[in-house]
């Protein structure tokens, strides 16, 4: 919903005071916020969704008025949310779809229902049986769909579903109260915050790549299946949002290569896999291999489940397992949709992994699927959306330095100059 992004009124800065009914209002000022494209329009106004989004980033935490915490000696509670759920992820089984590919499966489970709280040394979940961890402790701070997501090193990953608050907001003011946290300590900048709070950029080249060589084969109803759903797909595409593929000679027919995407939208994997000649295995959130309806869809569709809150070795063990198989492997380079529409960096460790991949990348932009659905946003609003394909690249492990790698995929995967 609007109100995950905008969890301040642009207008009156009430908080939480946006409210969807038929049309989004705010119930203080009554300003009336209308989605258009990448744009929201609030009362008469219309402005970039960027620029509204900015208008409240910088607003301070709400006063807390909360008593049911003790604090230590000067200590000092930077926010409380309402009540929430938190998940726990937990090991399910192994999975092996296919000779050489191997991941461990994780699902979240409910465990209590309580108060998410932050104090300037604490993250705590305040409940019957209350769990408290040091700042120096929180290892991941991202959001994953409808939840707020922190890691604890060398510990366990917790989900938070907020009855009534947005997620982002949380994952926002953790970080701030982070950022100043880690200040007091000499570090003056986080560089990441997912997978793993990273503060300096990372100075080797590369990493050795270890996965085994065998030919990957699929059944004839994999195939068949992969094939009727990548048709459907793609003809919805073609008529909805009058999809289309630009530059498809820079696609090579066969050989091992690596796609590198944007990513600002839900769609962004469906319109890569349906509408690109190649078939592609992309990374997925290991949580939603949990279904075994859904697991066997992103089996037959190459699908390579990852972990989003902590290092992963399998993951980049199945992808590299799949390019010595001659096949395609698809990444988002940024690691997690756009909030708001604006290009992030790419993440540290994706891009080592294609410093050492030693494969072409393909990079290519994905236009106008941000204005067709947001990730705050429920409801779909038809757009053309264009995949723009650019020029093959390869890094040299030998040559390019991890900046100058940096660099190059981010300015390859955010299109042609405009």
């Amino acid at each position: 919903m609007i109100q995950d992004l905008l969890y301040y009124c642009p207008i009156c800065s009430g908080y939480q005071s946006l409210e969807t009914n038929r049309y989004t209002k705010c119930s203080i000022c009554h300003a009336v916020v209308r989605r258009k494209g990448d744009q929201f329009q609030i009362n008469d106004v219309l402005k970039s969704i960027p620029e509204w989004y900015r208008t409240i980033s910088l607003i301070k935490f709400p006063d807390v008025k909360f008593t049911g915490i003790h604090l230590e000696t000067d200590e000092e509670l930077q926010f409380v949310s309402r009540e929430a759920v938190l998940r726990e992820l937990r090991y399910l089984h192994p999975w092996r779809p296919y000779p050489g590919i191997y991941a461990l499966l994780y699902q979240p489970v409910e465990i209590e229902t309580g108060r998410y709280a932050v104090t300037d040394k604490r993250v705590l979940f305040l409940s019957n049986q209350s769990r408290v961890f040091p700042l120096q402790d929180v290892s991941c701070v991202t959001t994953n769909s409808h939840y707020f997501v922190f890691h604890v090193a060398k510990g366990k990953s917790f989900q938070i579903k907020f009855k009534h608050e947005s997620p982002f907001q949380y994952e926002e003011w953790t970080r701030r109260v982070l950022k100043s946290y880690w200040k007091t300590k000499g570090r003056d900048k986080i560089e990441e915050f997912q997978p793993r709070l990273i503060f300096d950029r990372p100075k080797t080249k590369s990493f050795l790549i270890k996965a085994k060589s065998e030919k990957i084969r699929q059944n004839f109803l994999e195939k068949f299946t992969a094939f009727f759903l990548k048709s459907v797909f793609g003809i919805l595409f073609r008529v909805l949002l009058s999809a289309q593929v630009l530059n498809k000679k820079f696609i090579p027919k066969t050989g091992a290569c690596i796609f590198i995407f944007n990513h600002t939208s839900y769609w962004d994997p469906f319109l890569a896999q349906s509408l690109l000649p190649r078939k592609i295995a992309f990374f997925a959130k290991n949580s939603e291999f949990v279904k075994p309806g859904i697991r066997y869809v992103l089996k037959i569709m190459r699908a390579i489940p990852v972990k989003r809150y902590t290092i992963d070795p399998s993951a980049i063990r199945n992808a590299a397992t799949w390019l010595n198989a001659g096949e395609a492997v698809g990444i988002f380079v940024e690691g997690e949709r756009s909030w708001d529409g604006r290009p992030q960096s790419s993440k540290y460790g994706t891009v080592k992994f294609l410093l050492a991949s030693g494969v072409p990348l393909i990079p290519v932009y994905i236009d106008g699927a941000f204005k067709v659905q947001p990730r705050w946003d429920e409801k779909i609003q038809l757009n053309r959306v264009k995949l723009i394909v650019g020029e093959p690249m390869v890094l040299d492990p030998h040559k390019d330095t991890f900046n100058d790698a940096l660099n190059k995929i981010d300015r390859a995967v955010r299109g042609p100059k405009r």
